[in-house]
């Protein structure tokens, strides 16, 4: 029987190791990011502007919902999108190799919810799926959540090309694996609601922020849709 999935992240992360180093993040390269690389891979969004819902990063012009995968942890536990039914989810696609964007997403991503109250984040589960299933062992990506210090924040899920392509087609990305490059790659961060709707995307080098991110989950969190 699969456990719940506070148990699974809960467990997981009670076997990393809690050694810390800072990650420093070139933000002069972001011009050419990956998650901006190929617009075709992104469906268009709609900036979100003053008394459009109140969210910062663009909001989602479909009523796309989360996308449906079975996947596992580096520790080998299987999470699935059924997991995470009724909270808000911060998704983003990951390469453990990418020394681009990846390492900003990450470290956004951790820091925004570490700006959010213990009741809020509660409610919030961040995910990051692979977006090159040869590269990204569990020992690769346990060192990249380490070097960003997100080992606590990120579920980063890992799986063979067959479980993972998919996941990519049904969201519109562009995988490391298909480009070739591990810094090539659509890297998104999105957050759906707690009925599993898209609402909104936050991109790195454009508006993804630390405080962005909080903003805009506070916004989900209190969305009625």
């Amino acid at each position: 029987m699969q456990r719940p999935l506070r148990a699974v992240i809960g467990g997981a992360r009670s076997r990393r190791l809690w050694t810390r180093v800072l990650g420093v993040v070139a933000l002069a390269a972001l011009a050419g990011a990956c998650g901006s690389l190929d617009p075709q891979q992104e469906p268009a969004d709609r900036p979100a502007g003053a008394g459009e819902r109140g969210y910062r990063g663009s909001l989602a012009a479909d009523r796309q919902l989360l996308p449906r995968f079975s996947l596992r942890t580096p520790e080998g536990d299987r999470v699935s999108d059924r997991d995470l039914a009724g909270r808000v989810v911060v998704l983003t696609f990951l390469d453990a190799q990418c020394e681009v964007s990846c390492p900003l997403v990450a470290t956004n991503v951790a820091r925004g919810l570490e700006r959010l109250s213990p009741a809020e984040r509660r409610h919030v589960e961040a995910i990051a799926i692979s977006t090159h299933p040869h590269g990204d062992t569990p020992t690769a990506v346990r060192a990249f959540l380490r070097r960003q210090r997100a080992e606590d924040a990120i579920t980063y899920l890992i799986g063979t090309e067959a479980e993972l392509r998919p996941v990519w087609k049904h969201a519109k990305i562009l995988s490391s694996l298909d480009s070739g490059q591990h810094d090539l790659h659509s890297a998104p961060v999105r957050i759906y609601g707690r009925e599993g709707r898209w609402l909104a995307t936050l991109r790195p080098g454009v508006d993804l922020s630390a405080e962005n991110l909080a903003h805009d989950l506070r916004v989900a969190l209190g969305d009625a849709g």
